[in-house]
């Protein structure tokens, strides 16, 4: 099983991350765990012995030249963002949990053709949906407080 974890967010976030990894090498020990992380995130993601590939994604380079109005900028990004498209694609990866939550990372991912993602994902026909019972109780709880006993 070749597992993709997407987190690009702060490095807390990174470090929070650090338990579903673990229960995915738990669940099976022979997975190949890759982590995608911005620059910021590598260092902690080099150390975590559960992880076995660091793919480093400078969104925030992509992002800027997105927003410059340059129609060099611009093709830049696309050609960025193809190009990542593609190394993801060429690792096969059978399931991905993404842990951003944007609809950047659901966009990636459905374009990675990944088949099974929990977290946000774009559906087949590009709705986006969030799989996974925990990251439903999250985001029903971040949308309820009043409600919530726990936070």
């Amino acid at each position: 099983m070749r597992v993709l974890v997407l987190q690009t967010t702060r490095m807390g976030d990174v470090l929070q991350t650090s338990p579903l990894i673990r229960g995915i090498r738990r669940n099976d020990p022979d997975a190949h765990i890759a982590v995608v992380v911005r620059r910021m995130g590598k260092a902690i993601v080099e150390r975590n012995p559960d992880v076995d590939e660091v793919i480093v994604h400078d969104e925030d380079e992509l992002f800027l030249d997105l927003r410059a109005q340059d129609s060099d900028r611009l093709l830049r990004a696309y050609e960025t963002a193809d190009r990542y498209v593609q190394l993801l694609r060429s690792k096969h990866f059978d399931c991905a949990y993404n842990c951003t939550h944007s609809l950047a990372s659901a966009m990636l991912l459905k374009l990675a053709e990944i088949p099974e993602v929990v977290g946000a994902h774009l559906s087949e026909d590009w709705q986006y949906v969030l799989r996974g019972r925990w990251v439903s109780y999250f985001f029903t709880s971040v949308f309820h407080r009043e409600y919530n006993d726990l936070n």
